[in-house]
């Protein structure tokens, strides 16, 4: 099987029990069974200093509760003497809206507007910081590519626009 048919055959209900024969090298075969669980992948994938004063967060996606998880992290970082930021959002293809909008909010101050949207029919809809920022002074790095979308794309923007942040986007072709 291909690697996508094998995940696609392990997907199921949590609890039931799915069982792969593998060929081994040698020519023999074996039968595996495998217990379906529910897997769930963080949307921070990796904190950590990357040096004495830069601390990095790698942020996979914006599910529900990551802006509190940004500010967990940010707190540890700072914690280890982080003197810069570098926030991740390479391949991260977006997410909750809110929680962009709550990431912003630590860096900016409260009611700032982050993004407003136009609809077809002239709705609109404005959104703003809620929360008071827990740091308005610290550089950041925000680092993009092709893969960045949505809540992303959201993200960046708004921090591009203060003075102490930088985006820098990479894009590959192949």
């Amino acid at each position: 099987l291909t690697s996508q048919e094998s995940s696609d055959r392990m997907r199921g209900k949590p609890g039931t029990k799915v069982v792969f024969r593998v060929k081994k090298l040698r020519g023999e075969t074996v039968d595996v069974p495998v217990i379906r669980e529910r897997i769930v992948l963080p949307s921070i994938s990796y904190v950590g200093m990357l040096n004495d004063k830069d601390g990095y967060i790698l942020l996979e996606k914006f599910t529900d509760g990551v802006g509190q998880g940004v500010r967990d992290a940010y707190t540890r970082l700072k914690g280890q003497g982080m003197q810069r930021l570098v926030l991740d959002l390479r391949g991260n293809g977006g997410g909750l809206m809110n929680e962009a909008v709550n990431i912003v909010s630590l860096f900016v101050p409260k009611g700032s507007v982050v993004v407003s949207a136009k609809g077809r029919n002239s709705a609109s809809a404005t959104y703003k910081t809620t929360t008071d920022p827990i740091d308005t002074e610290i550089p950041i790095l925000v680092l993009v590519d092709s893969g960045s979308a949505s809540a992303s794309e959201i993200v960046s923007g708004a921090l591009q626009d203060l003075d102490r942040a930088t985006v820098i986007g990479t894009r590959t072709y192949g």
